[in-house]
């Protein structure tokens, strides 16, 4: 993982204006061509890894018995038909 670096912003600043918006809506700044969000690291939570494992074990198996090759088959016909507003 690469070290974080972190900018301080001086408050009374633009960007400290710009960067007040984030608590309303998210913000993204365009640079270079790229678009970068900011995200208030608050409101984001860390995976609760025994729940994943919980939830992986609940779906495990449930396309057991699945007709793989005519899935497929389904999958590539309805990828075929003419959907509107789909570029030709």
């Amino acid at each position: 993982m690469v070290a974080e670096h972190v900018i301080r912003v001086e408050p009374g600043s633009e960007m400290d204006q710009v960067l007040s918006e984030a608590e309303e809506r998210p913000v993204v700044l365009e640079w270079h061509g790229r678009r970068l969000r900011i995200v208030d690291e608050a409101g984001v939570q860390e995976p609760n890894l025994d729940r994943v494992q919980e939830r992986l074990r609940m779906i495990t198996g449930a396309w057991k018995g699945l007709d793989v090759e005519a899935f497929k088959r389904e999958i590539l016909e309805e990828r075929e038909q003419d959907s509107p507003g789909r570029p030709k």
